[in-house]
């Protein structure tokens, strides 16, 4: 059986929001699926296909328009770790980015998010 909970999880400027996200799924050995979140974000490591080319960003900071994912790690020992997580954001001349996150994505203001918690019970 899962069950799942809705948590509000606050990241403040300047911090790694996928690197918190795990941080805390890690911490109470729990798995996550981001529903929403709000806030303005910068240094975003996005993905796009193969022989796409990058819009260019004319911006430092950018306001999400989506963001969601999953991390589900329930045996880190196994490797068995799933991880996962999409944005959608618009720079200030209105360029709509969107792609898978590699890496990391800068809080560039507090970011809330509104996160499932799930647990094996």
């Amino acid at each position: 059986m899962n069950a799942s909970t809705p948590v509000i999880l606050k990241i403040p400027n300047g911090f790694d929001v996928i690197g918190r996200v795990v941080q805390f799924a890690q911490h109470f050995g729990v798995s996550v699926t981001v529903l929403t979140g709000q806030g303005l974000i910068s240094a975003v490591d996005v993905g796009y296909p193969q022989g796409a080319i990058p819009p260019p960003c004319v911006s430092t900071s950018f306001q999400k328009i989506s963001f969601s994912g999953t991390y589900c790690c329930w045996n880190a020992a196994s490797g068995n770790i799933i991880s996962c997580f999409n944005v959608q954001f618009a720079d200030v001349a209105g360029d709509v980015i969107e792609g898978r996150i590699h890496s990391h994505m800068k809080a560039a203001s507090v970011v809330t998010l509104v996160l499932a918690v799930s647990t094996q019970v």
